[in-house]
């Protein structure tokens, strides 16, 4: 028997598992969370989480427990294995059945709009173009909880930073280049020219090393990134552009502002694009430049 009442298994993207942590505000302690070894600095420091397992030992971990209720918030086999292992009084999220990745009622809302729908993905992208609630409230609903704006829980504390002290974001996950914004470089340039001290983030080979760098920041401009989350996590006043992807999905906290390009076309979740400007390409610097000085509450020269 498991002294722990909650099992957690949610691999996938790292922003995807920072975000998730805001379900730890209203879950009874503590929790095991089974994560994908490159996740587990993100988990550090959390006293919700009584026991942070690495994916790939996890199966061994667990074999023979038993659990209150158990979570499984990822869409990949994989995860849905780990089942097998364990015991519960209460499953929400996926699972397989018949060699296939299913998820109950309780989760339709969210996985409705992926890659496992039940609606075939036609219908799937045009549910997530369609979308107006966020993550947290699909994530919520679940557990069958409302959602009421409980914050991520993040065991890094946030810092004190030089209050004109901007990071910029340039990068995005390599499947994923279509959301980076085409314009950083002049933004850099611009916002120097302004008199800012501008910080642009460079890969780290420790993620708490780069998660201080964030933390450096009195603002972060990014794309929809695990560097966004990272700076919401932190407290950070935030610029994010988005495109692609749904900004609708990001709750903000009342810290985030959204750059959506205007384009019909957004949100597509598209790989490849031939559309000429694409969506990224139609969001002017001086808007972004207006964004930043708004967020740090300065005027632009």
């Amino acid at each position: 028997m498991s002294t722990n009442q909650t099992l957690i298994i949610k691999l996938g993207a790292m922003g995807d598992v920072l975000r998730t942590t805001t379900i730890l505000r209203a879950l009874p302690g503590p929790v095991t969370w089974v994560t994908r070894p490159v996740s587990m600095p993100l988990l550090e420091g959390i006293p919700q989480i009584g026991e942070r397992i690495p994916f790939d030992s996890a199966a061994e971990r667990l074999r023979g427990r038993h659990f209150s209720l158990v979570a499984c918030l990822d869409d990949e086999p994989d995860a849905c294995r780990l089942l097998d292992q364990v015991t519960s009084d209460r499953h929400v999220g996926s699972e397989l059945r018949d060699g296939c990745v299913v998820y109950g009622e309780s989760s339709r809302s969210w996985y409705d709009m992926g890659l496992i729908s039940r609606f075939g993905k036609q219908r799937a992208d045009e549910l997530k173009r369609l979308n107006t609630r966020s993550y947290q409230e699909h994530l919520f609903e679940m557990f069958g909880l409302p959602f009421r704006g409980e914050d991520y829980v993040f065991g890094y504390a946030a810092r004190d930073a030089a209050p004109r002290r901007v990071g910029i974001e340039m990068r995005a996950d390599a499947r994923w280049k279509w959301k980076r914004w085409v314009r950083y470089p002049e933004l850099v340039e611009a916002l120097r020219a302004d008199g800012l001290d501008v910080f642009v983030f460079e890969p780290r080979e420790d993620l708490r090393d780069f998660i201080a760098d964030v933390n450096s920041c009195s603002t972060v401009v990014t794309g929809d990134t695990l560097t966004m989350h990272i700076a919401l996590a932190l407290g950070k006043r935030t610029v994010a552009v988005f495109g692609p992807t749904s900004a609708p999905e990001i709750h903000g906290y009342g810290r985030l502002t959204k750059l959506v390009s205007p384009i019909d076309c957004i949100c597509c979740y598209l790989r490849d694009c031939d559309v000429a400007p694409n969506c990224m390409e139609r969001i002017p610097l001086e808007q972004m430049r207006a964004a930043v000085h708004a967020a740090l509450g300065t005027a632009a020269s």
